[in-house]
């Protein structure tokens, strides 16, 4: 068995004295102890776009360690070629690794439930803004290309199929069927999209293709106007590298998409109160039929009516008879005037 490798004790300034040589023999040592452990180090390390906090630590921590190494390092040398130190080493492969793994910076970010998606397109385009908006929701990512305010590209990553572009142009009898499986695998084929394609073809008129990209937009901004849990970021200045050249109004579109919101609501609640209309007067008869008394029948409710007329006058007969001894009280027991008197 091998003998352990020695361990070297912590670094304590305070056990040498002033302008000793033990003092510059301790900072090589650990210098080479740091030039060691990074050379190592360098290739486990992860890309800075994954641990951007913990690369910022260590930036500050190597502006120091070069300030404090800049008085021990001789002129000659820092005038020498770049690239001979392991800090020059280590800060060229952090340059080289940056651009390729950088961050993406975004101009605007925010959430729907503090503005609303709407509400960001609508500023975007009367504010004249160039670039693209990205709006991500659970279930589908938008991205608008705008150009000084105007809609120039609307696509997601899943829209429903009735929406895509080649079936609105079955449904518009534009194309058929058999043609479109044809002209799809053309567009591929001369990677391009399908409505650039049947335009420099000729096999779509521009004012065809215009239509159908209405349709497919306003569509998309339906879906928007639910995008209630959807987060955006905006790139001012961004473009695709390819896009229809929309010639849609966005006023337009968000109104229309507004209106319809609303007329789903006043059908909602419509439905829910009919449903309630419903139900209601089935549980009020149900109660009533346990308030109401046992039905009477006619001949009952006469021979009832009759017993009464005949014990009320009775009563009355026998009110008007009475007698002072039929009142249970004899002429001795009542009191007399001169009793009263007193």
């Amino acid at each position: 068995m091998g003998s352990p490798a020695p361990q070297t004790s912590p670094v304590s300034i305070n056990d040498v004295s002033a302008t000793s040589p033990e003092a510059l023999a301790r900072v090589i040592l650990r210098c080479r102890e740091l030039a060691g452990f990074l050379e190592k180090a360098l290739p486990l390390l992860p890309a800075r776009s994954d641990t951007p906090f913990l690369y910022g630590q260590l930036d500050d921590a190597l502006k120091r360690l070069h300030v404090s190494l800049r008085p021990l390092v001789a002129e000659e040398l820092a005038q020498a070629e770049k690239g001979g130190g392991f800090l020059r080493r280590f800060a060229s492969k952090k340059s080289r690794e940056a651009p390729r793994k950088s961050e993406t910076r975004y101009d605007l970010e925010g959430n729907a439930w503090t503005i609303p998606v709407t509400e960001m397109v609508g500023f975007l385009s009367h504010s004249g803004k160039s670039g693209l908006l990205w709006i991500t929701s659970p279930t589908e990512t938008f991205v608008l290309e705008f150009a000084r305010g105007n809609l120039v590209h609307a696509t997601s990553n899943a829209p429903p199929v009735a929406y895509r572009l080649g079936e609105i142009l079955l449904d518009q009898k534009l194309v058929d069927a058999v043609e479109l499986a044809r002209l799809v695998e053309a567009a591929k084929s001369a990677d391009d999209m399908l409505g650039s394609y049947l335009v420099r073809s000729g096999r779509l008129r521009h004012e065809d293709l215009q239509r159908a990209l209405a349709i497919q937009v306003q569509q998309l901004f339906h879906r928007l106007m639910d995008a209630e849990n959807a987060i955006y970021r905006f790139q001012e200045g961004a473009q695709l590298l390819r896009s229809y050249g929309l010639e849609v109004n966005i006023t337009q579109l968000l109104l229309e998409s507004a209106r319809r919101k609303d007329e789903e609501r006043q059908r909602a609640d419509k439905a829910a109160a009919a449903s309630g209309a419903e139900n209601a007067p089935a549980g009020k008869d149900a109660l009533g039929v346990l308030d109401q008394p046992e039905p009477v029948l006619p001949s009952d409710a006469k021979a009832k009516t009759q017993e009464k007329q005949e014990k009320a006058a009775e009563e009355g007969v026998a009110a008007s008879t009475s007698s002072p001894e039929d009142s249970g009280t004899s002429a001795s027991e009542r009191p007399s005037p001169a009793s009263r008197d007193r």
